[in-house]
């Protein structure tokens, strides 16, 4: 789901961020308070069970025969 990402420091809209993708290192400057600021969008820190069932995916699958 794509959201509005706002400056922390105004509330300014800055920018529209899909919020389903890992976000990090991404500096943005506030055209209003003229400050710099870092979006991040970590994704496993806010929903912990999507990581589990993630990781139930990736045991289910067959392993490969190096053979």
């Amino acid at each position: 789901m794509k959201t509005w990402y706002k400056c922390p420091f105004c509330g300014r809209k800055l920018a529209i961020i899909d919020n389903t993708i890992n976000i990090s290192g991404v500096f943005l400057k506030c055209h209003c308070c003229k400050r710099e600021i870092e979006i991040k969008n970590n994704i496993e820190s806010r929903n912990p069970e999507a990581r589990v069932q993630e990781t139930r995916v990736q045991r289910s699958e067959p392993l490969a025969d190096t053979g």
